[in-house]
């Protein structure tokens, strides 16, 4: 269910374990916000971890 994707969703979004609640973050950054930083997490994963220290 959704509380499976919450904390993975959190940490793409924000960088951190702990935020304010998923929905305010959604709404703070807006549409273009969240899709920018989920293509930047999604990109980030691709690259493996010996990239991710650059």
């Amino acid at each position: 269910g959704f509380g499976k994707l919450v904390h993975p969703l959190r940490l793409a979004l924000t960088g951190s374990s702990a935020s304010p609640g998923i929905d305010a973050v959604i709404a703070l950054l807006g549409r273009d916000g969240v899709a920018r930083r989920l293509d930047a997490a999604r990109d980030r994963l691709r690259s493996g971890p010996a990239d991710q220290d650059r």
